[in-house]
């Protein structure tokens, strides 16, 4: 259905702004609510990661960097340009791995290239790069906050 049929199609709950994949290499799929909801469907690194900076909601399909792989750059990307911090919805079993690498990602973030010491500080979140990150199972349902058609 292209983006011309959506717009005519009242039944219609998603339409697929930009998608863009190549196994092994990366996956990224924008899509739009008809109240005006960006969802980009996995992060990976691909040409599309400009257009898909705009989604306040990321669903995360499993751990792959091919699908993971922009995760903390749209963080801060996001923040910055809407001042929201965005959220993702990922496996549950990929959260303690998505904190340790984001801890990694603050300190390289705040390092000092002139400071020796700073490589053994425990350094806070830099305020360009907040992050929520929710764990979910099979079968759950995320709701996508308060829209015109109730979108789950």
């Amino acid at each position: 259905m292209d983006e011309s049929t959506c717009q005519e199609d009242s039944s219609y709950h998603f339409k697929v702004i930009k998608a863009w994949s190549i196994a092994g290499v990366g996956t990224s799929i924008l899509v739009e609510s008809r109240s005006g909801t960006k969802i980009a469907f996995d992060i990976g690194s691909t040409p599309i990661f400009q257009e898909s900076i705009s989604a306040n909601i990321v669903l995360l399909s499993h751990g792959h960097l091919d699908h993971t792989g922009s995760l903390f750059s749209h963080a801060r990307a996001h923040y910055l340009l809407f001042n929201k911090k965005p959220t993702y919805y990922v496996p549950s079993s990929l959260v303690n791995k998505i904190k340790a690498v984001e801890a990694a990602m603050w300190a390289l973030d705040s390092a000092n290239t002139d400071d020796a010491e700073s490589e053994n500080v425990d350094h806070p979140p830099p305020p360009g790069m907040p992050i929520n990150i929710v764990g979910v199972h099979p079968g759950d349902e995320i709701y996508l906050g308060k829209t015109n058609h109730n979108e789950r």
